[in-house]
């Protein structure tokens, strides 16, 4: 995985998930910590601000903790 190069702008870590936004693909990847490969990914369509990154990621969250 590409971590902080030029291809992901924003990363975050949240319990045992990192999220990595990749701009190629629009796509928000997300891994357990420690692992190279993905185990989902959060589409999002143009543009992501940091402030939608998170709140993205937090709805992804909640979601799997129901």
């Amino acid at each position: 995985r590409v971590s902080k190069g030029k291809y992901n702008i924003m990363e975050a870590k949240i319990n045992n998930y990192v999220f990595e936004v990749e701009t190629m693909t629009e796509r928000i990847m997300v891994y357990r910590v420690g692992s190279v490969e993905p185990i989902a990914f959060i589409a999002y369509k143009g543009k992501i601000t940091e402030k939608e990154f998170h709140i993205e990621i937090m709805d992804w969250v909640t979601k799997i903790s129901d």
